[in-house]
């Protein structure tokens, strides 16, 4: 076998823009209910009477906006803004702002109901927790995610991590070659088994694609002699 040199291990989460985009798409639906809490604080400053109305009117009306605003804010940021580099998303640690703001508002909304009928909105209340709880929590579940939809590329194997906890894994003297085009990589196994990758799909592809490059000189390694054991890149 042709020895390799030491490969310390390779970490790439693999951040699909499809799955940001809908993401994003989620949070936009909420815009619709944000406006319509908007325009009834504002009936609720000018018709509302007494001083409690107008807080809360206040109160419904700036969530709204604020929720508005993030949500512009974040499509923004998809289309024309940067983004959080794949190896940093692993260790990032953030509150989501619209979910927080969202919250609020459900807060208010709780608050609203109760001083029109002296009863709680047991549900809604459940929800406007639930909901606050997500956002601040959003870091370390961004990260838990980053970390199980990950390519990594150890001295030993490489695994890919997909959908409902599944993971791709297979030592290097399983793999037969490693295909890289400009649009996918596909990892081909000597027992017929692929893993194929949408390079197209994947944010920052160009990480996956010098990951794969890097496990390639541990798969010719690993190869038997006179084996074929890379693909070839276009």
């Amino acid at each position: 076998m042709v020895p390799s040199p030491r490969l310390t291990d390779i970490t790439v989460p693999l951040v699909s823009r499809r799955r940001e985009r809908l993401q994003v798409l989620q949070k936009v639906q909420h815009g619709v209910p944000a406006l319509v809490v908007f325009l009834q604080g504002l009936d609720r400053i000018l018709t509302g009477a007494g001083d409690w109305n107008r807080w809360l009117g206040t109160v419904e009306a700036f969530a709204a906006m604020l929720v508005l605003g993030a949500i512009g804010r974040t499509i923004g940021r998809l289309r024309w803004g940067t983004h959080t580099p794949p190896r940093q998303r692993v260790h990032q640690s953030q509150i989501d702002w619209i979910d927080i703001l969202l919250s609020l508002l459900l807060f208010a909304e709780v608050a609203a109901h109760y001083s029109e009928t002296h009863r709680w909105r047991g549900p809604t209340l459940v929800l406007a927790v639930l909901t606050l709880a997500v956002g601040l929590l959003h870091g370390r579940l961004t990260e838990f995610s980053a970390k199980r939809h990950a390519l990594r590329v150890t001295e030993t194997r490489i695994s890919v991590g997909g959908r409902f906890f599944s993971r791709f894994t297979a030592v290097f003297s399983e793999i037969d070659r490693i295909d890289i085009t400009e649009k996918s990589a596909v990892i081909v196994l000597r027992d017929g088994r692929t893993k194929a990758l949408d390079l197209l799909d994947i944010r920052h592809s160009n990480d996956v694609t010098r990951a794969l490059n890097r496990a390639r000189t541990h798969v010719a390694a690993a190869a038997p002699v006179g084996g074929v054991a890379t693909g070839i890149q276009t």
